[in-house]
């Protein structure tokens, strides 16, 4: 136990501000202070008991003490009396108007109290705060273990997957890796064949090394579909070539890995336009059925068909051209009629006005020439002359007119000519 009967308020105080700190050792010693304290207090205060008067009822001081605010933990309560407030060493304190013999108990020893609780108080908030602190302590403890055991996993991971692995092959038999297609197994490590690169425990094809074969393959269906194409429309028999002659006159410029890996894709029949032979010896290559476009498949048809084509198309052009000339006939025939009615109607119109009765066949041509030209007149005269015959209105016969002889179309009428003793009709 400290001494405390040599210590001042200040110091007293001090002293009880670091032992609220440190509640869950120091009740005892926090109880003593406040003991301490208030004794000062009371002692100090012995010299001045007779304050000046001044009329304060003791309700209205008890119901000033209960609006007063509680006391924080850290902090010394201040009593609050009737009198002016007054500094006794380093903490202000104020007085009560009640006498301590008509009390019970001190007020300030109560907010004392209250401020500071009691031993049982104490020890349930040591508790409580003794259970959060476990709570707390065991989320850290799982979270540095969560932490840990994630540290760990990554690193057996990272273990797993940088192991070098062993690979089967020259005496290596056990607690190794079988040796992957395209790789060459040697001492327990693993290289790949020419053309193949390493991925992880595999070796797979090389992406430039497969653009370019499948290019050259490309290269190469077009020339052998080219080829038996025209082969076959020129002699109907197949094409084929030996991938050797191919390499000479394509390739000579070409990779060895390229052309091997071409060499590869062909007998593995890869391609959909061309195949292989079964040849052990050679490698002969030939397009695939069918090979032949639209455009060749046209020609192929009219080289097979070429004679019945041939009558069928001058059938074809021949009723052509007669249905033309039953189009163009229909229409100079309506053309015909309408000329051939205004011809009528101008004899008819004729027949007393003129010494003749009639209208000479030169007249008529060229009215009729004026109207519709000199070439669709020709067209139309023998069809206008047909409907003459077939008309028993119009006739037509020759005389002479002003010494010379003139052929003139009638209507209805006889007119003997002037030739000679006879008549001459048409």
């Amino acid at each position: 136990m400290e001494d405390f009967q040599d210590m001042t308020i200040l110091q007293i105080r001090k002293r009880l501000n670091e032992l609220n700190a440190f509640v869950p050792s120091s009740v005892t010693r926090k109880q003593d202070l406040i003991d301490k304290l208030v004794e000062a207090i009371q002692k100090q205060q012995q010299p001045e008991r007779n304050p000046p008067k001044r009329s304060v009822s003791p309700i209205s001081s008890f119901q000033r003490q209960k609006t007063e605010p509680a006391f924080s933990r850290n902090s010394i309560p201040q009593a609050q009396a009737v009198s002016p407030p007054r500094r006794v060493g380093a903490i202000p304190y104020n007085p009560s108007s009640i006498k301590l013999s008509n009390q019970k108990t001190d007020v300030f020893r109560q907010r004392m109290e209250a401020a500071f609780p009691s031993e049982e108080k104490e020890s349930l908030e040591v508790k409580s705060s003794s259970a959060t602190l476990i709570k707390e302590s065991l989320s850290q403890i799982g979270t540095f273990i969560g932490i840990l055991l994630a540290i760990l996993f990554a690193a057996y991971l990272v273990k797993v997957y940088m192991a070098k692995p062993i690979f089967c092959g020259e005496g290596i038999y056990e607690n190794c890796i079988k040796c992957p297609e395209h790789a060459i197994c040697k001492g327990g490590s693993m290289s790949c064949e020419p053309g193949f690169e390493r991925d992880r425990t595999a070796c797979v094809e090389d992406e430039k090394v497969k653009k370019k074969a499948y290019t050259r393959l490309w290269e190469l269906e077009s020339y052998v579909i080219s080829q038996a194409t025209h082969k076959w429309l020129e002699t109907r028999t197949e094409f084929m070539i030996d991938f050797e002659d191919y390499s000479r006159q394509f390739l000579e410029t070409e990779e060895g890995l390229i052309v091997s890996r071409l060499k590869e894709l062909i007998k593995a029949k890869v391609s959909l336009k061309i195949d292989s032979l079964d040849d052990p010896l050679k490698l002969i290559i030939h397009a695939k059925k069918p090979f032949l476009g639209l455009y060749a498949q046209i020609i192929e048809f009219l080289q097979d068909h070429k004679y019945s084509l041939t009558i069928g198309l001058l059938i074809s052009l021949f009723f052509i051209y007669k249905y033309i000339c039953y189009r163009q006939r229909k229409v100079l025939l309506q053309q015909a009629r309408k000329m051939y009615e205004m011809i009528s109607s101008q004899i008819k119109a004729n027949v007393d006005d003129t010494l003749e009765h009639g209208v000479m066949e030169s007249t008529i041509k060229s009215d009729i020439e004026n109207q519709l030209g000199k070439s669709l007149t020709r067209k139309l005269w023998p069809i206008i002359e047909e409907l003459r015959r077939k008309d028993k209105n119009v006739c037509k016969f020759e005389m002479i007119v002003s010494g010379r002889p003139r052929i003139l179309w009638q209507w209805k009428e006889e007119v003997k000519p002037v030739i000679g003793n006879k008549m001459k009709y048409f």
